[in-house]
């Protein structure tokens, strides 16, 4: 089993990164990885809730 520690360093323009570290490790996840999420992101707002992805 992979350890995968995925680190998310953005600033309030970049959603995108944001939304990519957290699609990484999702899809690491759900194929059997161990991952932690750690974020840096200063005033990014994702609404995940409304995202049909997550």
């Amino acid at each position: 089993m992979a350890k995968i520690l995925v680190l998310v360093n953005s600033g309030p323009t970049e959603k995108l990164k944001v939304r990519s570290g957290l699609t990484f490790a999702r899809v690491a996840h759900d194929r059997g990885a161990e991952v932690r999420v750690i974020f840096f992101a200063d005033g990014v707002q994702v609404p995940l809730a409304q995202d049909p992805d997550f």
